[in-house]
């Protein structure tokens, strides 16, 4: 019988489970949330767009202050590890940096270099399989996305706001919330870009309504199958400029239609089963622009 596959860390050179990977309650990331992380698809026992995840991390390292995470050359080995131990050929993979201890109480930093990467980097990866099930959907009452905020543009471990926006939609029995800009404009799901197809492109909504700049979201852009443009929630429910066609949302890990959006049907939304293969087709096409399947 062949062994279960399960999720595995990588911290201070060493691999363990989940369960028995412990950090130290001084860990800045535990106490304050103060750092980043990427997650990244495993496909084939391929990292897909390792070189656009890592530069996305390096990037959020900078304008938040933090010293650089390890390089992608430094990576390459360890990463290559990661997948043999695990024996995941498709799957997530998580990599995480956190800022230097600051040696006391409270939310100040040291401002001297740290080198040392003691703690501060680990790697999970978990198995898992791209998804591309249709979801349900409600526009979040509570959350809104700070389009003047720094921080709204990483990806940090401070995910309160979109576990709230999820525990707000699960609260109705519907799977997803979008997320509105304070100026009223969809930016995102709680998890997700957001694109909406009009009659000839797929559209997401800009950096400025406060939606994180997504490696999938960026290279749809890059390669042409999308565009930056300010969509509000109107459009989701009626025939509006234009605006006829299904909407997804997309992540590294998948690419998932939206079924129904507060209880509605979208427009335009295809049949579950053409729904999903549209999403696939989407989201491989992206994949195999950039990375080797």
């Amino acid at each position: 019988m062949e062994a279960e596959i399960k999720a595995i860390a990588w911290i201070n050179g060493h691999w363990r489970t989940l369960k028995n990977t412990h950090l130290p309650l001084e860990n800045r990331s535990l106490l304050l949330a103060d750092g980043i992380f990427e997650t990244l698809l495993i496909l084939n026992g391929i990292c897909q767009l390792l070189e656009e995840h890592v530069a996305r991390w390096h990037y959020s390292a900078i304008s938040l202050g933090l010293e650089p995470p390890p390089s992608q050359y430094e990576l390459i080995d360890v990463l290559a590890e990661v997948i043999k131990q695990s024996g995941i050929k498709t799957g997530a993979l998580r990599l995480n940096w956190v800022r230097a201890q600051g040696g006391e109480r409270g939310i100040n930093f040291s401002k001297k270099e740290q080198l040392s990467v003691k703690n501060r980097c680990w790697i999970i990866i978990t198995p898992i399989t791209p998804c591309f099930q249709p979801v349900s959907a409600i526009l979040s009452i509570y959350e809104q996305r700070n389009q003047a905020s720094r921080v709204i543009h990483h990806k940090t471990p401070a995910y309160n706001q979109s576990i709230q926006a999820r525990y707000e939609a699960q609260q109705i029995g519907v799977d997803e919330a979008l997320l509105t800009s304070t100026g009223g404009e969809l930016a995102c799901s709680s998890c997700a870009t957001l694109l909406i197809f009009n009659k000839e492109n797929w559209l997401t909504p800009p950096m400025s309504a406060g939606c994180l700049s997504g490696v999938m979201r960026r290279n749809s852009i890059k390669l042409g199958l999308a565009k930056v443009q300010t969509v509000m929630p109107v459009q989701l429910f009626g025939n509006f400029d234009d605006m006829e066609g299904p909407a997804v949302l997309l992540n590294s890990l998948g690419c998932r239609p939206i079924s129904r959006l507060n209880g509605a049907t979208v427009v335009g939304a295809f049949p579950m089963e053409i729904a999903i293969s549209k999403a696939r087709e989407f989201f491989m096409l992206v994949l195999r622009n950039y990375s080797p399947l």
